[in-house]
């Protein structure tokens, strides 16, 4: 699976890669069993309990907590206007190496991490820089920021 954010952008939500059969699972909801946070319960991730919420050993439900939708503002949930076609081309206009790593960094993949968890700090996993790697969902946005940088670079580069 490779999650294709420009083409999901418009509706991420949406996206296959939230599946709960061939995907992730979806968002969490409340429930009384994870504290303040939102549960992931459909997914093959629902029984996943992550170790550490921020820099603190405590043991919870895998969280998920999508920034909503707002359409008066042009914003679909999970801020996808983040990592449409527009700002990934923009993106990878960047031919300095640092350049390009600052603005995948703090654009698309730090929209992603924020649209995901519900903002920095967020109340899903994915909201904090030190308990996202405890979240299934990390290495997959990881693997995804690989290509995408490859796949950037090598158009960057491609007329030099």
């Amino acid at each position: 699976m490779y999650w294709d954010w420009v083409s999901d952008a418009a509706a991420p939500a949406k996206a296959s890669v939230w599946d709960p059969i061939t995907g992730f699972g979806g968002n969490g909801v409340r429930t009384n069993d994870n504290g303040p946070r939102l549960r992931v319960v459909d997914g093959p991730f629902k029984d996943y309990r992550p170790r550490y919420w921020n820099s603190d050993e405590d043991p919870h439900w895998l969280s998920r907590d999508w920034i909503p939708a707002d359409p008066a503002n042009g914003m679909p949930e999970l801020v996808g206007n983040n990592y449409n076609a527009t700002v990934v081309a923009e993106v990878n206009t960047n031919t300095v190496y640092d350049q390009f790593r600052d603005r995948l960094e703090n654009g698309p993949h730090a929209a992603v991490h924020a649209g995901a968890a519900g903002g920095f700090p967020g109340s899903g996993d994915m909201g904090f820089q030190n308990a996202s790697p405890s979240g299934e969902f990390f290495f997959f946005l990881s693997l995804s920021i690989c290509l995408r940088f490859r796949n950037g670079m090598l158009t960057a580069y491609k007329n030099e």
